[in-house]
């Protein structure tokens, strides 16, 4: 798979320098990732998922309103089916790398001082600036502060990165893009319409992993006719915990089933 990044044979402004908590919706439970500032295998950390993200909130307490002092030079916070959170640590005297992406970054700084220049043009950055870097448009980010990191979340759409990427120092992060050990995941490169015709995205919501079904059934058994509520919790792909198989495509075919288990007609 290409890389969608693009460096540059001459950076222009080198300075050669040597878990979240997912609130759940009424169909979804709740799970935790904290953020991690603990030093994982090089340029990977294993307890993020490389897998589609499931259909629930990602909640990342304060991450944009103080100094948080990654410790990272780079770290992958969430990788969605278009676009993907990024938090960035650039150290005193550091830079980003001068740089063309072939997707759109939205770049939200949080703490430090520092200088963008996005096609030629150089725009001081603060915290609580927002910069957007259209695909395709050269660009480069350097820390102005002579005692303090520039820090920002960047978001981008689709994926730039690895799910799993975590990056100690920018060194690290250039030797894994050259060498293609930072590619976004295929998932994440699916078209709209790819996504809809493989049930990743449903306009109607659709069950997912962890979420409740409920609803009414009309039984009739012989001259006796009434209303059952019902609740069952849907666990994993095509599993529920009474056992019985589900077809994620509608609840009918699963009512059926049910009534026929029971022997209801």
């Amino acid at each position: 798979m290409l890389s969608t990044t693009r460096t540059l044979p001459t950076r222009l402004l080198a300075t050669n320098l040597p878990k979240p908590t997912a609130i759940p919706t009424p169909f979804q439970q709740t799970t935790v990732r904290a953020f991690s500032l603990t030093t994982p295998k090089m340029g990977k950390d294993a307890t993020m998922s490389t897998d589609p993200p499931k259909h629930q909130m990602v909640y990342f307490p304060e991450l944009t309103s103080k100094v948080r002092s990654f410790g990272q030079f780079r770290k992958v916070m969430h990788t969605g089916l278009y676009s993907q959170v990024v938090t960035m640590e650039i150290p005193v005297g550091g830079d980003i790398g001068d740089e063309v992406h072939t997707v759109d970054q939205v770049l939200i700084f949080t703490s430090g001082e520092g200088k963008a220049t996005v096609a030629g043009v150089d725009q001081a950055v603060k915290a609580s600036d927002v910069v957007v870097v259209p695909a395709g448009t050269q660009h480069q980010f350097i820390n102005t502060s002579a005692t303090q990191p520039l820090e920002l979340v960047t978001v981008y759409s689709p994926a730039e990165h690895d799910p799993q990427t975590v990056h100690k120092t920018k060194e690290e992060g250039d030797e894994e893009e050259e060498n293609g050990k930072d590619e976004a995941p295929e998932w994440a490169e699916r078209s709209k319409e790819r996504n809809e015709e493989l049930g990743e995205v449903k306009t109607s919501g659709g069950l997912m992993a962890g979420g409740m079904m409920g609803g009414m059934l009309r039984i009739r058994w012989g001259r006796m006719e009434g209303e059952v509520g019902i609740k069952l919790r849907f666990f994993g792909e095509g599993e529920l915990r009474s056992g019985l198989s589900f077809d994620e495509y509608g609840s009918v075919n699963f009512q059926r089933r049910l009534m026929k288990k029971e022997g209801v007609r």
